[in-house]
């Protein structure tokens, strides 16, 4: 791709992603994701826990996944680490993101002041992928603070783990992960984790 495209690409992801909080006030969230929690399963990363095929603690995104191009599976065969993995296997989707392509995402608390650690592994074929990092106070986004965007669609066979630090300096007390497919082909996820540093 060449670099023009890819800026304004990434720039196009920004405004969507801006807009997306003013959206999701204006609509019923259940309507574009569901999700199955757990008191005991905490953040499940590594995807340990499922219920009816999908994790638990982990917003999914149904425009992109109630559609039969797109399927979202527990993958016991070759986990990066526990006994299984996330699967995105896609045929066709949109290139928006969030919602509007197949995805998932989830919330922590954060604290003031304090650094955390974001690591995950991913191995990928064939697909473009954007992983998005941002912080929320009450239900909004926060423009001020930093956000990490990775789009990527290198082809990764073998597990390949990633790392983000994020320092808290405002009142943000939310911390969101975000994956999202924008082209077909098959991802694995495993292993997600935000911790204080």
């Amino acid at each position: 791709m060449k670099p023009e495209l890819k800026i304004l690409q990434c720039e196009a992801m920004k405004i969507i992603h801006f807009m997306l909080p003013l959206f999701f006030a204006a609509c019923n969230f259940n309507q574009i994701a569901r999700i199955t929690e757990s008191e005991t399963a905490g953040l499940n990363g590594s995807f340990e826990t499922a219920q009816n095929g999908l994790p638990v603690n982990w917003y999914i995104y149904k425009p992109g996944i109630d559609k039969p191009n797109a399927k979202l599976v527990i993958d016991s065969v070759n986990p990066c680490e526990g006994k299984q993995s996330l699967k995105f296997v896609v045929t066709e989707c949109s290139s928006v993101g969030g919602w509007h392509s197949p995805g998932i995402s989830t919330e922590v608390d954060c604290e003031n002041g304090k650094t955390y650690q974001v690591s995950f592994w991913l191995k990928n074929q064939g697909c473009m992928h954007m992983i998005k990092m941002d912080c929320w106070k009450g239900g909004t986004e926060d423009r001020n603070h930093p956000k990490k965007w990775i789009t990527n669609n290198d082809n990764i066979p073998e597990w390949k783990k990633f790392e983000y630090e994020f320092t808290f300096n405002n009142d943000t007390d939310r911390f969101r992960f975000e994956l999202n497919i924008l082209t077909p082909g098959t991802l694995w996820i495993d292993d997600v984790r935000i911790e204080k540093k």
